[in-house]
C-alpha cells in the first residue's frame, strides 16, 4: 500500500510537488520552478527626514511554473485544505493568481489549482486524504467570476461577496483525482504530476 500522507501543511505539500517535479526533470520529462516573490521599496511619507523606507509586497503569482519536454507550459497553485471544503476567499487564493493562470491558459498553457484535502474523521464519517487538480481555464466560468467579483469590490472599495467553496466531491467532479506513487529508489510517495499534466504518458520518475 502506497504511504500517502494523511495530513500536510502548505509548505510540506509544495515540497512534495517539487520533489516529484525534480524526479521528472532528471528523466527529461519536464522542468518546474517556483515563481519568485517580489517587493517594492518606497520612501515612507510619514518620515519628515525622508530617510525611512517601507517595503510593500507585490501580490504573489501562482506557486509554480514549468514546461513539458513537448514545449507546453504549465502553472500550478498548490493549496492544502484541512476542513470539509476549500473556501474561495482572497486570503485563501488571491484573485491575481487566478487571473494570471487564466491569462496563461488563453495562450495555451495548462493552469491548475491543486488541492490536498487532509484526512478527516468524525463520528459518522471517515474521509481519507485526497489530492485533486482543477483546471483553471476560461471555459470554466467560476474562475473569471471570482476575478471579476474582487475587481468590482476593489473598485467600489467594499468587501468582496463570498464566492462559494470547493468540496471534495466538487473537486473530483471539476478536476482530476491525483494519485500518489513511490518513485524508483524512493521510500516516500509523491503526487503523480503526469496524471494531470500529461495523462497519456507514463515514465519512471
Amino acid at each position: 500500500m502506497i504511504p500517502v500522507p494523511e495530513k500536510l501543511k502548505g509548505k510540506a505539500f509544495e515540497a512534495c510537488l517539487m520533489d516529484a517535479a525534480s524526479r521528472l526533470e532528471r528523466s527529461g520529462v519536464l522542468t518546474m520552478s517556483r515563481y519568485g516573490t517580489t517587493a517594492v521599496v518606497l520612501k515612507d511619507d510619514s518620515d519628515p527626514t525622508g530617510k525611512r523606507t517601507k517595503t510593500i509586497m507585490v501580490p504573489s503569482l501562482p506557486d509554480f511554473e514549468g514546461v513539458m519536454n513537448t514545449g507546453r507550459q504549465f502553472n500550478i497553485e498548490a493549496k492544502v485544505c484541512e476542513g470539509p471544503s476549500f473556501e474561495m476567499r482572497k486570503d485563501k487564493i488571491k484573485p491575481k493568481q487566478v487571473e494570471h493562470m487564466l491569462k496563461r491558459a488563453r495562450f495555451g498553457a495548462m493552469s491548475y489549482l491543486v488541492i490536498f484535502f487532509c484526512a478527516r474523521k468524525g463520528k459518522n464519517f471517515n474521509h481519507p486524504a485526497i489530492t485533486v487538480a482543477l483546471p483553471v481555464t476560461p471555459e470554466v466560468p467560476c474562475w473569471q467570476a471570482y476575478v471579476d467579483a474582487h475587481a468590482v469590490a476593489r473598485k467600489l472599495k467594499i468587501p468582496a461577496k463570498p464566492q462559494g467553496s470547493i468540496s471534495r466531491a466538487v473537486g473530483q467532479d471539476m478536476g482530476k483525482l491525483v494519485p500518489w506513487l513511490v518513485p524508483k529508489n524512493c521510500r516516500t510517495a509523491v503526487p503523480d504530476l503526469l496524471s494531470f499534466l500529461w495523462p497519456d504518458a507514463r515514465t519512471i520518475q
